[in-house]
């Protein structure tokens, strides 16, 4: 008499393709966090970029520099400007003998941007 084979994975297979579903996972979520990175040091050099246009909109305007970061910030539209978590932005003022400075810090990385005008 024949046995009936049953139609089912053994064990082994199974265990297989946990391991090989475990090791595309991992090598997954290295990438992801190698991307969110490279993003965030990507939006924060672009806001830096987006603040030295608002810098010198605003010197365009009122033939005078933003006094403090603060007023930078305001002028940045809030739509795209969003801050990455571990940026530190800093602003120096012109004045009739210095340029200015936006500064940039981010994961060791330092951007600095020289705001040079000529007040009339």
């Amino acid at each position: 008499m024949l046995k009936k084979r049953n139609k089912a994975f053994t064990l082994v297979e199974l265990i297989i393709v946990v391991v090989i579903l475990g090791i595309l996972v991992g090598l997954g979520s290295f990438l992801y966090v190698d991307v969110t990175k490279s993003t965030n040091k990507t939006v924060a050099f672009n806001n830096l970029k987006l603040m030295q246009n608002a810098c010198d909109l605003y010197f365009l305007k009122n033939n005078r520099c933003p006094s403090d970061f603060e007023e930078i910030k305001t002028l940045v539209s809030t739509d795209t400007y969003e801050e990455p978590k571990g940026a530190k932005y800093s602003y120096i003022p012109p004045t009739f003998t210095t340029t200015g400075e936006l500064r940039l810090e981010y994961n060791g990385e330092a951007k600095i941007i020289i705001l040079k005008y000529v007040v009339k």
